[in-house]
């Protein structure tokens, strides 16, 4: 890690632009022209070459400005190390940060300074630009701006959002500003990280800090294009293993349930914002601005009581926080307690008088008298005073509105609601007064830009798409109603303004029937109104036909379909799995079929790898085998793999297992499914041998984390698997099936005999001498389950689970020293196999080696395995093998490890 020096004194006001260099000279130097043409004053600006060849221009630049430097790192220096020496080398109060290839526009830096100045809770704070991949901070509509004419986009678009200020924890790396200060409370940027993510560990450390990160609304820099990080392994492994209970990991839970929170609120959903926010405040009571949130949240849904109740419930401040004064005044303003509320607004103005909160309160109240002419100077000193403050605009406006100025009405409730988007009376004023005037062209881009901002905000979803409705925009309203189908979950009303959209939409005009599909997608389903939408969400992108086989729906699941464009067919349910797939087959008219289920999705990162393999058009027969990552919570599930952020939108549970199998191929007749569960196409390519190859696309599988979903899926799988065994007799291949289906129904007993059978046709089956031994745990049963075991270590020794298997077992029989050995040889090889450092760390505790076994579960919880449940349960199964001593050593190591759970502290009191 660098060693920043922290400085006594810096030059203040001055600013220190450092710039780490890749070696894109080219656009460095277009950068650099362009902050010198758009920056009044610079006072230094620092390279910092990572063991490149610097450019001799360059070079050259640097010799002729005294108040430029060039430092030199060596090859193969980190971006995190170079920002690191930039920032030890600067002498400026603020510290920007900029990416090489970053094309500021005028007022750039002004307009970054203007949010962090005078205000010390501002941490970090990034402008808004043009590339895609930039998130929230993506402005709507810029993607045509190019660098030529990009001056004159900034300009208008600076004009347009004067003052607008974005909360966002996450700020984007390719130009960002904070003060030095920020460097001496939370130190260098972590070198450790990956890169791109040691920026957001800069961003959630400030944020742990009390600080807030800003986006700079209203600038707009060229930044191309931006590669997102999708690895993000080091930055979650340094966060989930951080204690609960310090002072970071308390900051660090509060601060999750208050971004939680505010995320309920913007989706409608009050009273479990409520929820959050007072789990935040268990975390810390004694945080004042956790109640002052949840007041805030509680007087925008118009419930100014509970708001009351929550500002009375702070911690005492001796009456002198300006902030509880202002909200107070807000509650007994809604609760019409005006004389109260007008108490509020002066004792505020008088800690501050240019409190735009309590000035804006003031003009309220002065409307409500029906005195306009006090009101509307109030809202106008409000304004004054911080003219981001989007509410004073609203006022204003509807101070306008009512005296008959329309347009200028509409100009202020406009800037009202860009400047506050998500505040309930700057919405539902700019709205009406939009829809009276039938402006609705003018509104959409400023509705499409706050949904950018805040795509978890109902409201603004939901008005949006009413503004494409009113301008008969019913394909760009569609596009719409889906994307809120995802984000906010199906009702009746979504889906009855999604069908009067359909309703009004020329299928000539949204689809070329004379084009012969490339890709179709197949499916089939039955009761998914889950999680249809987001499946056929991810397809659209790249599936030419969507065919949806509906074995027998009861709730909304065809009217979704149709939503989605999908072609839609009944199924009679014959307890045959591949007869259903095969009629979607026989109905697909694209090139390609790719198969998916309900519950899946498709990642964008992968839409450009399936396009170059379905752009193929030769006529032979292919086939492609298709990962499938089936998400689950429990870490101890076969074949468990951690997740990496590698996916990071698409990544849910602790990680996933895999199953492999063909789910793309061409639409050749002869590819059809076989066997009525657990189907494949795999028999038919083999019959052709047909090779089939490989392929690096998973598809994301989420049904196993609904376990009462799941639990009725296999359910049906175990009454097909015992019909076929019925059917078929010792036939291996349904005996596994139906073994495993049995298991997971927890009916053990059945499974034992079906492994047993199996066993009898193949002993040597090192899988079913796994799963029989599993079986046994289950039953309790560890004599036999070690009898296994063994067995299956003689048959594949390499096999991780069978190892794990093993080492338990002996475990449970106190040979902790083979289990040691084992286990340490296991985690060489799968270092990130939690199972193993579960039972690995389990030994070092029997053995009495503490520190050791500390330290597995610290790296578990790195890995985001939580192993409270895993303790509990094998100290359980050592009490039945009488090893009492060993079962209270475990739960210890739980409660020292900070994994305990009340269960555990009850068994450990029982125990001693």
């Amino acid at each position: 890690m660098t060693q920043i020096v922290f400085k006594k004194k810096c030059n203040p006001g001055a600013v220190s632009i450092i710039v780490p260099l890749t070696g894109h000279s080219k656009l460095l130097k277009i950068s650099i022209e362009k902050i010198e043409k758009h920056t009044p004053k610079i006072y230094e600006r620092i390279f910092v070459n990572r063991g490149n060849t610097p450019p001799k221009w360059l070079m050259n630049w640097v010799k002729k400005r005294p108040n430029d430097h060039l430092i030199e790192a060596l090859k193969g220096t980190s971006r995190a190390e170079c920002m690191n020496m930039g920032i030890e080398a600067s002498s400026g109060e603020f510290i920007v940060i900029m990416q090489e290839h970053v094309m500021v526009s005028d007022g750039w830096l002004n307009g970054m300074l203007e949010c962090i100045d005078g205000r010390e809770d501002i941490g970090i704070v990034g402008p808004m630009t043009d590339a895609e991949t930039a998130g929230i901070q993506c402005a709507v509509d810029s993607a045509h701006a190019k660098i030529n004419p990009f001056d004159e986009f900034a300009r208008g678009f600076r004009k347009k959002n004067r003052f607008r200020r974005i909360r966002s924890r996450q700020i984007a790396d390719f130009c960002t500003l904070f003060r030095w200060r920020l460097v001496e409370q939370i130190g260098p940027f972590d070198e450790t990280l990956e890169q791109g993510s040691e920026f957001d560990d800069y961003c959630l450390r400030a944020a742990l800090e009390g600080y807030h990160n800003l986006i700079a609304g209203d600038v707009m820099v060229h930044c191309g294009k931006i590669f997102p990080v999708n690895n993000k392994r080091a930055f979650k492994h340094k966060w989930r293993g951080i204690d609960a209970r310090s002072r970071d990991g308390k900051r660090l839970a509060v601060l999750i349930a208050v971004e939680a929170a505010e995320k309920l609120h913007h989706r409608g959903d009050i009273d479990k914002a409520i929820v959050m926010m007072i789990e935040g405040i268990k975390y810390r009571p004694e945080k004042k601005a956790i109640y002052h949130g949840l007041a805030g949240m509680l007087i925008d849904a118009g419930r100014f009581k509970e708001a009351l109740e929550a500002i009375n419930a702070a911690p005492d401040d001796k009456g002198d926080d300006l902030t509880t004064i202002e909200l107070s005044g807000y509650c007994n303003e809604g609760m019409k307690r005006y004389d109260e509320a007008a108490r509020c607004a002066d004792r505020a103005l008088s800690l501050n008088a240019s409190s735009a909160p309590a000035l804006n309160l003031r003009g309220m109240l002065a409307h409500q008298k029906g005195n306009r002419d006090a009101a509307k100077d109030f809202f106008k000193a409000a304004i004054a005073s911080d003219p981001g403050y989007g509410d004073s605009h609203t006022n204003l406006g509807i101070l306008s509105w009512e005296a008959g100025h329309q347009d200028n009405a509409l100009e202020l409730l406009e800037k009202g609601f860009i400047l506050s988007p998500t505040v309930e009376g700057c919405i539902r004023a700019y709205h009406f007064v939009v829809s009276e005037m039938a402006q609705f062209k003018r509104a959409e881009s400023v509705f499409r830009e706050a949904k950018a901002l805040f795509p978890q905000h109902r409201r603004i979803a939901f008005l949006l798409i009413d503004i494409l409705i009113q301008q008969k925009k019913h394909a760009s309203a569609m596009r719409e109603i889906r994307e809120a189908m995802v984000a906010f979950g199906i009702n009746d009303g979504i889906l009855s303004a999604a069908n009067g959209v359909l309703d009004r939409i020329d299928a000539e005009k949204t689809k070329d029937a004379r084009k012969k599909p490339n890709l179709s997608l197949c499916m089939i389903v039955k009761n998914e109104e889950k999680y249809l939408a987001k499946c056929l969400m991810s397809a659209l992108p790249i599936a030419d036909e969507m065919i949806v086989v509906d074995t027998g729906s009861t709730d909304r699941t065809r009217a979704i379909a149709k939503i989605f464009g999908a072609e839609l067919y009944d199924f009679e349910w014959c307890n045959d799995f591949s007869r259903a797939r095969n009629l979607s087959l026989s109905k697909a008219a694209g090139r390609w079929i790719f198969v998916m289920d309900a519950d899946e999705v498709i990642s964008p990162l992968d839409y450009a790898a399936l396009t170059r393999i379905v752009k193929k058009r030769h006529d032979d027969p292919e086939a492609y085998f298709i990962t499938t990552r089936n998400y689950v919570r429990q870490a101890s599930i076969t074949g468990w793999t951690c997740n990496d952020g590698q996916y990071a939108d698409e990544e849910a549970g602790t990680g996933w297992w895999p199953t492999r199998k063909v789910r793309l191929f061409t639409n050749h007749g002869f590819i059809r499914f076989e066997n009525p569960i657990h189907e494949l196409v795999e028999p038919s390519l083999i019959r052709r041998s047909i090779h089939i190859r490989e392929c690096n696309i998973p598809v994301h599988h989420y049904g196993q984390l609904n376990e009462d979903q799941h639990i009725a899926k296999r359910e049906a799988y175990y009454l097909l698997a015992k019909k076929k065994v019925a059917e078929e007799g010792d036939n291996i291949h349904f005996l596994i099936e139906f073994a495993i289906e049995a298991g997971g129904l927890e009916k053990y007993e059945e499974a034992v005999e079906l492994w047993k059978r199996a066993l009898r046709i193949n002993p040597f089956n090192a899988k079913a001498l796994l799963s029989l031994g599993y079986t046994y745990m289950k039953l309790k049963n560890y004599e036999e389950a070690r009898v296994s075991a063994r067995k299956a270590m003689l048959q594949a020794p390499t096999l991780k689970e069978v190892a794990v298997l093993h080492t338990t077992c002996e475990l449970l029989f106190g040979n902790t020293g083979k289990s040691v050995s084992c286990l340490e040889k296991l985690l060489q090889e799968t270092p990130e196999y939690p199972m193993a450092r579960s039972i690995l760390a389990a030994t070092y505790r029997i053995e009495g080696e503490k520190a050791k076994s500390l330290k597995q579960i610290r790296t578990l919880t790195k890995m985001g395995v939580d192993c409270a449940e895993y303790l509990h349960d094998l100290s359980g199964k050592l009490v039945s093998t009488g090893r009492t001593g060993d079962a209270v050593s475990l739960l210890e190591l739980a409660v020292e490890s900070g994994h305990d759970t009340k269960d555990i502290r009850e068994f450990l009191s029982e125990l001693k």
